[in-house]
């Protein structure tokens, strides 16, 4: 699949998309707030995050935008509206765009908010990491709120930390039951939490068609 059927198929399927029921986040929300107040929890997160009554989620116009970089620009060009959207949504001080090459078990960094700390083409190792077992592997999301959950994934944990960093949403980008690449995001400490990632699965649909052409 190249870069421009790909997001013929990405255009033709915004429609279903917004059946997730993220184009106006009420239910996303409401459903979230419930359930934290069940646990005695809404007061404590009622201003953190896309989950916050009233803070924006993914809509039509952000799936707008993403696909008319796609249809009129060169194939990066979706990356800084991706990294827009989720530094409005979200917020972050790291956000990096990686491709997975599975036969050496190596990300390769395509994009970044951060050039001069984590260079685009940089590539990290991670064969034999319960990381990757969980991220590469499984396919699964994970999600770090404190330094130690950054010391458990990653070798460079302390130059996270310089930079202030000490959270983080990784969410596999996927195709056909794999894994081809990730969406990373870091923040300071405390920043992410369980249910963040109801915003970074749809932006790796979004990027899907970009790493498979990559």
């Amino acid at each position: 699949m190249d870069f421009q059927q790909g997001w013929t198929s990405v255009e033709r399927d915004r429609q279903e998309f917004g059946k997730w029921k993220l184009r106006d986040g009420a239910d996303v929300r409401d459903r979230d707030d419930d359930a934290r107040d069940e646990h005695g929890l809404a007061a404590a997160h009622a201003n953190r995050g896309p989950f916050a009554r009233g803070a924006p989620v993914i809509g039509g116009d952000d799936l707008a935008r993403v696909t008319e970089a796609a249809r009129t620009g060169p194939k990066a060009a979706i990356l800084p509206v991706i990294d827009e959207i989720a530094q409005r949504i979200l917020g972050h001080r790291l956000l990096t765009v990686m491709r997975l090459h599975a036969a050496t078990v190596e990300l390769e960094r395509l994009y970044t908010s951060q050039a001069e700390a984590y260079p685009a083409g940089g590539r990290k190792s991670k064969r034999g990491l319960p990381w990757t077992e969980h991220v590469l592997v499984r396919g699964e999301v994970f999600i770090g709120s404190q330094p130690h959950d950054l010391e458990w994934a990653f070798d460079d944990h302390a130059k996270l930390a310089g930079l202030g960093l000490g959270s983080v949403i990784n969410t596999p980008i996927l195709f056909d039951g794999r894994c081809i690449g990730t969406l990373n995001l870091l923040h300071e400490p405390g920043r992410y939490h369980s249910g963040d990632e109801t915003v970074t699965k749809p932006l790796t649909y979004l990027l899907t068609p970009l790493l498979l052409a990559a």
